[in-house]
């Protein structure tokens, strides 16, 4: 795992080697173990590193054999032993033990070819000398993140946005529509972000960059083909089988590791296969003093004992997460606004106290079908279920208590009842749907950008893989590297593995979610491996208090920041609006905390970033 940064200029114009020394320097806490450089005239790779595989000979940049190609690599391949075995067959020498390297020599064999036998999660930027071209690629899920710019004539790219701004002169222009995006949604979708000339580049895509340009091409996507001749009696010995693979191969470390739980079924079931291949596990779960429906603390150790795995675990003050929210908003290069991502990273903080890798659960919700909002799908239109939600509308909302969690929800069901699948799915995924009353001057509308993932009034199959491709790498897997990599830790994900998916992704979804039961596969694959109380367990996410919060202290906190950001925002943010969500969410008519928060969030980075 590293921090990486490349910088390339096309028309041969030299490149001093400070300005790589420079991009690296932000992003070092993504690799705070060893910092090297390559500069080649027009050329300049940086690396971070963290180190986990070959902590002897591994340091970055790679080299092929005479030093053509070399490459700075963020991520981890997980069957890179294998390719290895194959390529030593073909009389290629390696000079390291590490995954980077086999990537090197892969390249030299099939070309850009080599991302479809990778199996890993991975960002990297590898130069071919010979043919004048820097080769850039992202994982297939978009796991690990990549960052680039073109502007007269020089390609930069890095890990983080921050990296880029080292090999800027000056920093772009601000883009204004991106904002319909991040308040729709809470995240800014690849390829855009909140500046003008820089972009992420999208999960599962690569990038050529010589002489002619910049070209992009997708190299992979989930499947869109559906196998309706599946043996159903298979098919949870298949999942049981790729799963534990896939846990296994996440377990190659030259270094101590562990793993996140919260108790919940996906965590449970890498904890489980960690103890059955490896005999132990060390496992990391915090629970928050005064929020008891937040906390899953109780349930975590209890899957721990059955399991009989060590687990260290932290009760958080709500004072605790309170400060720590300037520090964790104060990194955030992109405004992201998922407000967990604050106890993410205190998990994080307290893992890498122990350990430098943690495997999580990510993913399993999209590939097992584990929200209720497709549980919401197939009850759409029933007549009685839509008049309970209506007479819901007119209690009061909140999120600090079940009932309130239940009411909540019951509204959001409501405003999407009526509408056809594509529209109910844009309406229970965004945070807020009337963005054009909040931006003043709106050119671009999130709605439409969105339903045209869909045909017509959309499919339960179609559903998902907007979920896989759109919201999870752009919120969950965002998330997650931001606050572990903060804290020099890396994260793995077994329910990412791109076998596991294509294979989930084939299965039809009426077999996928079937009686409307959520994850009906999964717990059908693991009832083995769990007790009755996890897989019955009742999902509850990992989330804090805002909502409340922003009817107390959070709340004079946002009116302050507002003082400030009329100035600034004035002619693109309709503060009457504002003023309006602040008020129903402080009288309890609404439950605006995520809209909130979004604002709060950018009116923050727009103080570190003098943005606009």
């Amino acid at each position: 795992m590293c921090g990486i940064a490349g910088i390339f200029n096309t028309s041969q114009e030299k490149i001093s080697p400070d300005i790589i020394r420079a991009m690296i320097k932000p992003i070092i806490h993504r690799g705070p173990d060893n910092q090297d450089f390559f500069h080649d005239g027009n050329i300049a790779l940086g690396s971070a590193r963290l180190s986990i595989i070959d902590l002897k000979t591994g340091d970055q940049p790679v080299f092929n054999e005479d030093g053509t190609i070399a490459i700075v690599f963020n991520g981890e391949i997980y069957n890179f032993h294998e390719i290895r075995e194959r390529l030593l067959k073909k009389n290629h020498f390696f000079k390291t033990a590490s995954d980077t390297e086999t990537i090197v020599h892969l390249y030299e064999e099939v070309g850009t070819n080599c991302l479809s036998e990778l199996n890993g999660m991975f960002a990297f930027a590898l130069w071919d000398k010979n043919k004048e071209r820097l080769f850039v690629a992202r994982d297939r899920l978009g796991v690990k993140p990549l960052y680039w710019t073109f502007q007269n004539g020089t390609f930069l790219c890095g890990s983080e946005i921050d990296a880029l701004f080292g090999g800027l002169n000056v920093k772009p222009d601000f883009n204004t529509d991106s904002l319909a995006f991040y308040f729709t949604y809470g995240f800014i979708p690849a390829p855009l972000t909140i500046y003008k000339e820089i972009f992420k580049l999208e999960p599962g895509h690569f990038l050529t960059i010589d002489k002619f340009g910049v070209k992009k091409q997708r190299y992979w996507q989930a499947p869109r083909e559906i196998n309706n001749n599946f043996e159903q009696e298979e098919i949870a010995p298949t999942i049981y089988k790729l799963t534990k693979d896939a846990v296994e191969r996440r377990l190659i470390s030259d270094v101590s590791l562990g793993a996140f739980l919260s108790g919940g079924f996906d965590s449970s079931v890498v904890v489980g296969f960690m103890k059955e291949l490896a005999g132990s596990a060390e496992t990391f779960s915090i629970g928050f003093e005064g929020v008891g429906f937040f906390n899953e603390l109780p349930q975590a150790k209890m899957v721990a004992k059955y399991f009989g795995v060590k687990n260290n675990s932290e009760v958080i003050s709500q004072k605790t997460i309170k400060e720590l929210i300037p520090e964790v908003l104060s990194e955030i290069d992109d405004p992201f606004a998922d407000s967990s991502i604050i106890p993410t990273f205190l998990l994080s903080k307290i893992t890498r106290k122990k350990v430098k890798v943690a495997l999580s659960g990510d993913g399993g919700d999209e590939i097992f079908v584990g929200y209720n909002k497709y549980r919401g799908h197939i009850f759409g239109r029933n007549s009685l279920v839509g008049l309970l939600s209506k007479a819901a509308s007119f209690l009061p909302v909140s999120r600090e208590s079940r009932f309130g969690e239940l009411i909540r929800k019951a509204e959001k069901f409501r405003q999407g009842s009526s509408s056809s699948l594509a529209e109910r799915h844009f309406i229970w995924t965004s945070i807020f749907s009337e963005t054009d009353k909040l931006l003043i001057g709106l050119k671009l509308h999130p709605k439409k950008e969105y339903l045209s993932f869909f045909k017509e009034e959309g499919s339960l199959e179609e559903a998902l893989l907007v979920d896989l491709e759109f919201s999870l790498p752009n919120d969950m897997l965002t998330k997650v590297d931001l606050a572990s990599m903060w804290n020099s830790l890396e994260v793995r994900s077994p329910f990412l593995d791109y076998r596991l998916c294509e294979y989930m992704f084939r299965i039809p979804a009426s077999i996928r979610f079937k009686n409307g039961k959520l994850k009906n596969l999964g717990k059908l694959a693991f009832e083995s491996l769990l007790p009755d109380f996890v897989l019955n367990y009742r999902k509850q996410g990992f989330e804090i208090p805002i909502g409340e919060w922003f009817r107390q202290d959070l709340g004079k906190s946002l009116l302050d920041l507002m003082g400030g950001a009329k100035t600034q925002w004035g002619g693109i943010i309709n503060f009457n609006e504002v003023d309006r969500l602040f008020a129903e969410h402080k009288n309890k008519k609404a439950d605006n905390s995520k809209i909130l928060w979004a604002l709060y969030t950018l009116f923050f980075w727009s103080i570190k970033n003098k943005h606009p």
